[in-house]
């Protein structure tokens, strides 16, 4: 089963149809039915999804420089997540034209899509990415707790069948919410380990997102200015090579700015300083690396920037509390074993 693509030319805009995926399809319920990635280049869209029972996930990066919109057939109603990392659209109901969304960079909401077709307006955007969880109506029934205020506007809102947002504003994408979303993006699980994963982070993301529509909504900046733009240039400099020792005022120089102004900025925008991403960054990456390949760990030490395997272990240690051999240890007694460990034992292996 996979979603299914087709863009048509009218005399105005390229029109790119999608046809989502039937989300009460009985799947097997310990496996993720693939991941697909498609790149139809006169769109400038490249796609990657994750179809499991009850909930789709879906990756959209998008390079183009004019205005696209996207018609979205959907043969049930569903509960969406929509989180726009770099993306400005709108979102209409195509029979009766009226507006139910709206995002800017850095947003999202959980919009009510009722069965049918819509339509979605992006702004031209030679960037743009945003990330879609999509949840059948029993699966996201199932999660929400009865006694959470945006319960009520779900039921309200299945029982109308009319889309909208059932957070009253939109709400920033805060740092821990992206990498969230990075982390099921880009993990290398397969099966029933990447069903256990991805169950796990939706949760997360869930638990957080409505955490955060319970608090006071919080101003939201129309644009995005340049002085985020450069914070968002430094992060993807030390994402994209972790073993480097550059220096902020290095980074600074990258990116046009001085360092004082970076470090400030920086803990604004992210909520964290430069050097404590850089270290959060590498702890997530080595764990992710000795869980799911075989290097040693010197080798992974080494290509997160650390000459020392001994070092490494140390902050390892420091940063989760246990080395980073226990992971392969717990690996192989819950593989291995007749019975899952219990929370005891895997403490005294540490």
């Amino acid at each position: 089963m996979q979603t299914s693509y087709e863009s048509q030319a009218d005399t105005t805009q390229t029109e790119f149809n999608i046809l989502y995926p039937d989300l009460s399809a009985e799947l097997p319920d310990n496996s993720v039915d693939g991941l697909f990635a498609f790149d139809p280049a006169s769109m400038g869209l490249s796609i990657s999804e994750t179809l499991m029972p009850g909930m789709h996930f879906a990756y959209y990066k998008r390079n183009t420089r004019e205005t696209k919109r996207f018609r979205i057939s959907n043969p049930e109603p569903y509960i969406s997540l929509v989180y726009s990392i770099r993306n400005k659209s709108r979102y209409t109901d195509a029979g009766s034209g009226e507006q139910f969304a709206r995002f800017d960079h850095r947003q999202h909401n959980l919009l009510y899509i009722p069965d049918g077709t819509f339509f979605i307006d992006a702004a031209a955007d030679e960037n743009a990415e945003s990330f879609v969880i999509n949840f059948s109506i029993e699966r996201f029934s199932s999660m929400i707790p009865d006694e959470h205020p945006l319960f009520r506007v779900f039921r309200r809102m299945v029982e109308q069948n009319r889309a909208g947002s059932l957070a009253e504003f939109n709400m920033p994408v805060r740092p821990s919410l992206q990498s969230i979303l990075m982390d099921i993006l880009h993990s290398a699980r397969t099966g029933y380990y990447k069903s256990l994963f991805v169950r796990a982070k939706v949760t997360e993301l869930l638990m957080l997102q409505l955490e955060q529509s319970e608090m006071e909504p919080e101003p939201l900046a129309p644009g995005e200015s340049e002085e985020v733009k450069r914070m968002y240039e430094v992060k993807a400099l030390i994402t994209g090579d972790l073993a480097s020792h550059v220096s902020i005022i290095e980074l600074a120089k990258k990116v046009g700015t001085n360092d004082c102004y970076l470090k400030k900025q920086f803990k604004e925008v992210f909520g964290t300083t430069v050097y404590g991403y850089l270290h959060k960054e590498r702890m997530e990456k080595a764990r992710q690396m000795l869980g799911e390949s075989n290097r040693k760990i010197s080798e992974v030490a080494k290509s997160i920037g650390y000459k020392h395997a001994s070092h490494f272990s140390l902050a390892f240690k420091k940063y989760f509390g246990y080395l980073p051999n226990k992971i392969r240890m717990l690996i192989a007694a819950l593989l291995c074993g007749p019975d899952l460990m219990l929370v005891s034992e895997w403490g005294s292996m540490i």
